[in-house]
């Protein structure tokens, strides 16, 4: 799966709290309301619709616990946080994202500016290059895929205020000419932090936060060849399994969803708020993963699966799909809102599904958790970014990769150069880049792990 870093964001300890904590995933829909079978066949694969380089031969987790760092040059671009990156095969594109908060007159608050420049780096020439002007307002937490030939960017909010605008529109930008094209108006409404997943055809722009602050779960696909957008269908509707009864009411909202691409479907994991309140009951909120679903691009309904069982990590996880399960990163029980909601773990925790077999594992092994960071796949192996603190004197950044054969974290090589609490991170097919220290007092680093 390919997200806005082409891995995930881990944002426990993001300069934005949003209310939902809410990766979107990958994901189309399907209504059903009785479980059925995945579908998962022999088409299914590591690597579907991911980005140029995965699942190389040098992609496993021992291959990258024999690698070695190498600088590169920082760049043009000020630092900053939350900006759009992706993998094209020959570069790495950055663009937006928020910068440091500036004082202005009479302010008791400072709000970050956003940008909407961008740059490519080239590692074969070691050299970056600006992008031309974007048609885009400035704005971070955009969701970004590779279709195979352009940057598609949708979404995004503006500068980090009360007022601050949530983004329902986006753009493609082609390397090849240096062109950048506003993409037609779609369906969906403004938000960040939504997923882009590409199909092989088509890019599905699922979940995010709008501006109430709360999660989403609704969706689009975008064909780039017909610019044509289509709105998901609806989740199935779900109930409160605690109903109403003794004069207390149940209710059940959305709190975002994730998922991932198999090269057949998208399996997805929506996240609901279930509250009860009234005579005598107080009010009791709940975290689940209510549903397990699965979409295939052309159907016009989602497949309801078996649910997850309770205590799984999944609010917040990212998910991958690894040729025959999906492995979890990053997740926990709770959402922000239950007062169950834990406080800052000190490890990554990691789960598996079979949609075959219907099982669910807490996989064993820990990685030490840092700071907030990213993950990043590389078809054989995740690797987790710890980023450090952004806030104060940096945390030295750390990385681990879980081989997902054995499934063990193993250690990678120390970073360096200093905190990645914001970085880009990507894989490139033969090593990880990454750049930027999220650090806004201090210049932003570049380096290569072979």
């Amino acid at each position: 799966m390919i997200g806005a870093f082409q891995g995930h964001k881990l944002d426990i300890m993001g300069r934005r709290t949003p209310r939902a904590l809410v990766i979107g995933a990958f994901m189309a829909l399907v209504a059903s309301c009785s479980p059925g079978s995945s579908g998962v066949g022999a088409a299914s694969r590591p690597c579907a619709g991911a980005f140029p380089g995965c699942g190389s031969a040098v992609s496993s987790a021992v291959d990258i616990t024999k690698g070695h760092w190498a600088s590169i040059p920082s760049g043009p671009l000020a630092p900053r946080s939350g900006q759009a990156t992706a993998w094209t095969g020959s570069e790495m594109i950055v663009w937006g994202g928020l910068g440091a908060p500036a004082p202005a007159p009479g302010a008791t608050v400072y709000a970050p500016p956003a940008f909407s420049d961008g740059a490519a780096y080239d590692p074969r020439t070691r050299s970056w290059a600006m992008l031309p002007p974007s048609p885009l307002a400035p704005r971070s937490d955009a969701a970004v895929v590779w279709d195979g030939q352009a940057v598609i960017i949708f979404g995004g909010h503006g500068e980090g205020s009360p007022t601050e605008p949530y983004f329902a529109d986006g753009a493609s930008y082609d390397p090849s000419r240096h062109l950048w094209r506003m993409l037609p108006r779609g369906p969906l409404s403004g938000r960040f932090g939504a997923t882009a997943l590409w199909t092989g055809s088509q890019a599905v722009i699922i979940g995010g936060i709008g501006s109430n602050g709360y999660g989403l779960t609704d969706g689009a696909t975008y064909d780039p060849t017909t610019r044509h957008w289509r709105l998901l269908p609806k989740l199935p509707r779900t109930t409160s399994p605690y109903g109403s009864s003794g004069g207390a009411t149940a209710s059940i909202r959305p709190e975002g969803i994730i998922a991932t691409w198999t090269g057949t479907e998208v399996l997805g994991w929506a996240i609901y708020e279930q509250r009860v309140s009234g005579r005598g009951a107080g009010l009791l909120t709940i975290a689940a993963a209510e549903q397990n679903l699965s979409w295939t691009p052309g159907s016009n309904h989602w497949v309801v699966h078996h649910k997850p069982p309770a205590g799984q990590p999944l609010v917040g996880a990212a998910p991958y799909w690894t040729g025959t399960r999906v492995l979890f990163f990053g997740g926990g029980p709770c959402i922000p809102s239950a007062p169950c909601a834990p406080s800052i773990p000190t490890h990554i925790p990691v789960s598996s599904y079979d949609p075959k077999t219907g099982r669910w594992l807490i996989l064993g092994g820990r990685a030490v958790l840092k700071g907030a960071g990213s993950f990043v796949w590389t078809g054989k192996a995740v690797i987790a970014v710890n980023g450090g603190s952004e806030l104060g004197t940096p945390i030295a950044a750390t990385l681990a990769v879980f081989d997902v054969r054995r499934d063990q974290w193993l250690s990678v090589p120390t970073y360096p150069y200093g905190a990645l609490y914001s970085a880009s991170a990507i894989w490139t097919g033969s090593s990880l880049l990454v750049w930027g220290s999220g650090g806004f007092g201090s210049p932003d680093y570049g380096a290569l792990l072979f």
